[in-house]
């Protein structure tokens, strides 16, 4: 918190004004002489006792004696000059805007009369100059009024007028034109802050007052008045500009105190003066020597200052002030009572007159210091009166001039205030009130004003603070685009550039930003010089965002570094740092990270150093912990947390009851809407857990007791809504791991809590990418293990619509948006309305680009953080439109995952049952799904590892590596390595396969195996352990016209070809098989088969077919093109790519498939693992990615057919989330996809193509259709493979053919 007090200087030229103004008076006798010498003796009364009531005198006097003079007459011209000059002197006292307008008007009357080369006219151009340029550094003056929108300009010309129209023997006008030229010259230079013309501003003032001493004797009065001038310029530039050398501005100090001894009236302000340049170094480079002599140079101005001189009270308010700041930096309480003590004294001597600028900054002073010992004491009394004297300082501001400089600053603080009380009241209003007064202050103060960086910074954190309290997206990206915005105010030279940065790093340290924090604070880092005070902050910011990023990446070395860094941090502090005991506590959680990283398999280290070091640093961070201080709940549930770990480690149950008693003295004192207080009840569950696993008790009733408690303290920390959705989901998800673990019966609570949680994590307002990025994180399997849970509780309902809810997120939130909503406007046109625009919006929104971490164009990042914060605030408007919905009759479960009963309509659509493949480490399950019941079977023979086994088979054999399959003999392996891709006979070694699967397979022996031999293995596995069985559980036997079965994979099931299975002759030809029973269907959710249908009307428009062709890259393309010509109507298709037709190209193609009603590609296909919304079909002209065609309407779309690699193929990180090229196309708006699970022959294309399409465009009577039955190109498929088959095609040919959709 900052207040500015600068109107020192404009008090000092005030004085000159007038004494200039006294100087011509005294030259001519009319008759306004008397009423001229009135004035003056008038003015003076109020120099010396600053009583505002004679300002007030001799303004009134003037004006009405100038209605007395004649105009034009000498008399009439100085009047208005004094009029001029006594309202300027007001109006810097009051900040009324009336008195600078007046002033304004009064000056350039008197100016006109003032035609070159009168005498005076310089004196009047300084006059002028110098209100203009105060009201513009006061933001006051409008300068979006013509006359105004150049005012500084205006001043330093005006200025320069004077300084060439003083004669230079009049040395005293000409100082005093240069004094008004470089005050001029310096407020331009902040106008356009650290710009080259800033820069030759503040040059050409120094280049002046350096010229001036050189004409002047060192014995003429006038030169100790250049020195202060120059030294005040180098003072104000330190304080801006790190560039920029302390030792002159001290040294000119310095000097200016020489010449100034015990006894001259100006050496008190000399005192100060110094004061402020050596207050400034300290800030800067932290010579805490600097602290000291300020402070006693400020004890001697107060010294030499009668009472009853109005400065008397500034080296008092000084003095508090750098009392304070060294309270900061050493931590001793005697500082901090006598800056309160000063403060105290300050404020008693002056005036309540209204407006008063000086006891506007003694309040905040006070106040200020009265937060520094709340902060240390928790005493909410100094907090209340602090905030009680803030308002009283607006109060006096307010019938004045509202953009005063000191309101400004008192807006800013109580905002401060106000932030700073919420932790201990929890009050939301008071954030709310924060943000509403540096609102105001922001809309208050001009753009270029000097203080409009720290008033950003202070909204930032507020906005920071209040998305901590409520979540709210919306609420961070503003607090991230606010912090952005001080990063372009501030440049890399100003002292406060390293603090800003740790200001957005703070708001940017989220999961999603995490690596952009960290880049920004190891800048400030940087920037910092190695004794400035705030280093140390800065090394415990970023060891913090280390340690953060340590939990979501689990890389060793961001724990080594944050270790390292608290440790310096540290080293650097005094032990009465206000922040000692924090940094404590950091290192100590990261040495517990440390030590959770190191245990071994049995729970228990052999060497605990890291935890005993831990436990000792918490233990001192908490006598470091008044008992009403805000952090302490946070250090007690730290240390109850090591206390358990400790436990487990000994056994002894002295620290298992002294953890208890810590987390219940910690959930003592954070309040019921606090976030802390969610993580502490999962932390004291974690406690119940340890005590539950590692307890001596022999009683079971007790261990019975503990997992009790355990569970209803996980349960109340997920049902608290101050968290992140990433924080309570993690909660949620450790409560139904341990749950399930234990077979406790809030399981299923716990999985339908979790999975309720998981969408939030990813939500609407995020864009593709980091949508994709969030389920990332830990959600695969969540469903699967769900659904076990329910399975083995016996309810299957629960057990499907766990799969629904918990898988496929990406794409349900995508149909979500796209959900036609006829039914809902007839019952509400205008929810109907809103809820459409609102989707629409943010479906938009999804598809803007994610910036990349080491971009470097701020303007850029704020633009995208705007747009952020307006997605959030649109997504808040969903939900809530959502919510508004589902009070209406008939809509309550609207867009809610379905229940069992909706997905059974689904199952009834789809003309055949859905069977859920649901992996699962001990045994996996298979649940089927008809439109009347749920049945399930077990699947002993596939569990999670011997599935792994089998996709570590296959892959290998499909990227040419050597495969060893087990041996019934048991015997020694033999190895065969690949010598060409296309060798039927390929091997995969027993090193490949760990790498694959993940898991080693240890069997009686290995022997060498071809691929069809892999194959044939692989698919007799998955015949013998699950197709075979579903078949006798459906009672299904062979038929020339199976009917179709839906498969619904999961988790590694997603990777195997499970339509294939069956038994194989070493030839290829099936002896029992799937297709002989069945045509295979895969859908990833049942919601996919129920979405496309739902609210659509009959297409009327003409059937389009459209032919995408690699020629150039594909030798069978153009043939696979002339079988499709073969059936297709000319008409009807469109072809591209082909010789003689338009390019493929990415932006042809797109525009295209909104139109078609079948599209056909003939192309490569690529997979990308890292990034899977990027896997693309390969055009002519470049990639067409799942990212775009999402962003392609596809109404009339009915088949697309992927006659290219891998289009089948998910990500192996996010199996159940469909990433998948024909996955995206299917819930884009196509209801049938051909895809291919891996690479296919080019040959194949045709010959699949040709047999595909004349079954497709076949009627039942055998004859062509102008139009397809796109419902039967799951069978269309079926006889293509079979024809495939016939011409003796090894298995990796023919296998990866699959069917998508209904």
């Amino acid at each position: 918190m900052e207040t500015q007090r600068d109107g020192t200087r404009d008090s000092k030229l005030n004085d000159e004004i007038h004494e200039v103004n006294g100087a011509t008076d005294s030259e001519g006798q009319d008759e306004g002489s008397d009423l001229e010498k009135r004035a003056d003796e008038i003015y003076t009364k109020y120099s010396v006792t600053g009583d505002v009531s004679y300002l007030n005198d001799t303004v009134t006097l003037l004006r009405e004696g100038i209605s007395t003079l004649r105009v034009g007459s000498k008399d009439y011209v100085v009047a208005l000059d004094s009029l001029g000059a006594s309202l300027t002197s007001r109006f810097d006292l009051l900040g009324r805007k009336d008195d600078m307008e007046e002033a304004i008007s009064f000056l350039e009357r008197a100016l006109e009369f003032r035609k070159p080369p009168h005498p005076e006219r310089p004196a009047s151009l300084v006059n002028l100059a110098h209100i203009i340029r105060m009201g513009f550094d006061k933001g006051v003056l409008d300068t979006t009024q013509e006359k105004y929108a150049d005012a500084l300009d205006k001043a330093v010309s005006l200025n320069r007028e004077a300084l060439a129209l003083a004669s230079p023997a009049d040395i005293s006008l000409r100082l005093y034109a240069l004094h008004g030229l470089e005050i001029a010259l310096q407020s331009r230079s902040r106008s356009v802050a650290a710009s080259p013309e800033g820069d030759q501003d503040l040059n050409e003032a120094v280049s002046i007052l350096t010229h001036a001493l050189e004409l002047e004797s060192p014995d003429d009065p006038a030169y100790t008045k250049t020195l202060d001038t120059l030294a005040t310029i180098m003072r104000n530039r330190v304080a801006t500009s790190k560039s920029v050398d302390f030792s002159l501005a001290v040294s000119l100090h310095r000097q200016v105190i020489e010449r100034r001894p015990p006894g001259h009236d100006h050496r008190p302000h000399a005192l100060v003066d110094l004061t402020n340049v050596l207050y400034t170094r300290f800030q800067q480079e932290g010579r805490v020597g600097d602290l000291d002599e300020a402070i006693s140079l400020c004890r001697e101005a107060r010294a030499l200052t009668p009472p009853s001189n109005d400065f008397h009270v500034t080296p008092i308010l000084r003095l508090a002030v750098v009392i304070s700041k060294r309270y900061e930096h050493s931590g001793l309480r005697a500082d901090l009572d006598e800056s309160i003590a000063l403060s105290e004294e300050a404020l008693s001597l002056l005036p309540h007159s209204e407006g008063y600028s000086q006891r506007s900054d003694a309040l905040n002073d006070l106040a200020l210091v009265l937060i520094s010992r709340y902060d240390v004491g928790g005493q909410m009394a100094d907090m209340d009166r602090a905030i009680a004297l803030l308002k009283e300082s607006l109060e006096a501001t307010a019938s004045g001039n509202k953009n005063h400089k000191s309101r400004l600053n008192t807006l800013n603080n109580l905002a401060e205030a106000y932030r700073t009380r919420y932790p201990q009241t929890g009050d939301i209003q008071e954030l709310d009130e924060a943000i509403l007064l540096l609102e105001e202050a922001l809309r208050e103060m001009p753009t270029q004003f000097p203080n409009r960086g720290v008033v950003l910074g202070n909204l930032a954190h507020v906005f920071k603070k209040r998305y901590d309290h409520l979540g709210h997206l919306r609420d961070l990206d503003r607090a991230i685009s606010l912090d952005r915005e001080v990063m372009d105010l501030i440049p890399i030279s100003n002292p406060h550039h390293p603090t800003a940065l740790c200001n957005l790093a703070d708001a940017l340290a989220t999961p999603r930003r995490v690596d952009e924090a960290i880049k920004v604070l190891r800048q400030a880092v940087e920037l910092f010089s190695p004794t400035e005070p705030n280093i140390s902050l800065t090394l415990m910011s970023l060891a913090i965002i280390l340690t953060t990023r340590f939990f979501f990446a689990h890389e060793r070395q961001d724990l080594d570094e944050a270790i390292v860094l608290y440790q310096r941090s540290l080293k650097l502090m005094d032990l009465v740092h206000p922040y000692y005991a924090h940094v404590l506590q950091g290192l100590a959680n990261a040495l517990q990270a440390r030590y959770d990283l190191d245990i071994p398999n049995s729970g228990v280290r052999e060497d605990p150093s890291d935890l005993d070091e831990g436990i000792t640093l918490l233990r001192r961070a908490l006598k470091l912990s008044p008992p009403l201080h805000t952090g302490r709940p946070r250090t007690l549930s730290a240390l109850a947390t090591a206390l358990g770990k400790l436990f487990r480690n000994s056994g002894d149950e002295q620290y298992l009851n002294e953890a208890f008693c810590l987390h219940e003295e910690a959930l003592k004192l954070v309040r019921l809407d606090d976030p802390l207080r969610a993580t502490t009840l999962s932390q004291l569950g974690d406690l119940y857990i340890q005590a539950h696993d590692y307890s001596n008790s022999e009683k079971e009733e007790d261990r019975r007791r503990y997992l009790e408690r355990a569970m209803e303290n996980y349960s109340l920390a997920t049902k608290g809504y101050s968290e992140s959705p990433y924080q309570r989901y993690n909660m949620a998800r450790k409560w139904a791991g341990y749950a399930d673990a234990y077979r406790h019966p809030s399981a299923l609570e716990a999985y339908d809590m979790t999975l309720q949680i998981l969408p939030q994590v990813a939500g609407l307002s995020m864009n593709l990418q980091s949508r994709q990025e969030a389920l990332t994180a830990g959600s695969d399997g969540l469903a699967r293990k769900a659904s076990i849970c329910a399975i083995r509780n016996g309810d299957l309902d629960k057990a499907v619509e766990f799969l629904e809810a918990g898988r496929a997120i990406f794409w349900a939130q995508v149909l979500n948006l796209r959900t036609p909503l006829e039914d809902l406007r007839s019952v509400s046109p205008e929810l109907e309305r809103k809820l459409r625009d609102i989707s629409a919006g943010l479906e938009r929104g999804s598809h803007r680009n994610k910036l990349p971490v080491d971009a470097t164009d701020v303007q850029a990042k704020i633009d995208i953080d705007r747009e952020g914060e307006r997605l959030n605030r649109l997504n808040e408007e969903y939900l809530q439109t959502l919510a508004e919905v589902r009070k209406l009759e008939g809509f309550e479960d609207f867009l809610r995952p379905s229940r069992v009963s909706a997905l059974q309509e689904a199952v009834r659509h789809s003309r055949g049952p859905v069977v859920f493949l649901v992996e699962n480490e001990e045994e996996s399950r298979c649940l089927v799904m008809t439109s009347s019941n749920v049945r399930m079977l077990s699947i002993p023979g596939l569990p999670t590892k011997k599935l792994g086994m089998l996709v570590g088979f296959l892959q290998g054999t499909l990227h040419s590596r050597p495969v060893s399959l087990p041996s019934e003999s048991g015997g020694e392996s033999t190895w065969v390595r690949k010598e060409k891709m296309d060798d039927e006979h390929e091997t995969l070694s027993s090193n490949e396969l760990e790498d694959r699967a993940g898991k080693k397979f240890v069997s009686g022996g290995l022997h060498s195996a071809s691929v069809d031999q892999v194959f044939r293995f692989v698919l007799r596995a998955l015949w013998d352990d699950l197709v075979r069985p579903l078949l006798e559980l459906l009672d299904f036997s062979k038929s020339d016209d199976p009917p179709v079965l839906n498969w619904c994979p999961t988790g590694l099931f997603s990777f195997l070809p499970i339509h294939a299975a069956g038994i194989y002759a070493s030839n290829g030809q099936s002896i029992d098989c799937a297709s002989d029973y069945i045509v295979s269907s895969f859908t990833p959710t049942i919601g996919a088969l129920l979405v496309p249908e739902q609210g659509q009307q009959p297409s009327t428009h003409p059937f389009k077919f459209l032919a995408v062709i690699q020629a150039q890259t594909l030798p069978f393309a153009k043939e696979e093109l002339r079988k499709i010509e073969s059936h297709i109507p000319a008409h009807s298709l469109i072809t591209l790519g082909a010789p003689g037709s338009p390019p493929a190209n990415v932006d042809i193609v797109v525009n295209a498939l909104s139109s078609a009603s079948i599209v056909h590609f003939a192309c490569h296909g690529e997979q990308d693992e890292a990034k899977p919304l990027e896997s693309a079909l390969i055009l002519q002209d470049g990639r067409l990615p799942v990212s775009r065609i999402m962003q392609q309407p596809m109404p009339g779309g009915s088949l697309a057919f992927l006659s290219a690699c891998e289009t089948a193929m998910g990500d192996k990180n996010l199996p159940d989330e469909a990433m998948s090229l024909g996955a995206s196309l299917l819930f884009s708006g196509f209801k049938h996809i051909i895809a291919t699970m891996w690479s296919i022959n080019d040959r194949d294309g045709p010959t699949v193509a040709d047999a595909f399409y004349k079954r497709l465009f076949q009627g039942a009577d055998g004859n062509a259709l102008e139009q397809p039955n796109p419902n039967s190109s799951a069978r269309a498929l079926h006889d293509a493979v079979k024809r495939l088959r016939a011409e003796n095609v090894s298995f990796r040919r023919w296998v990866p053919f699959i069917h998508m959709g209904r």
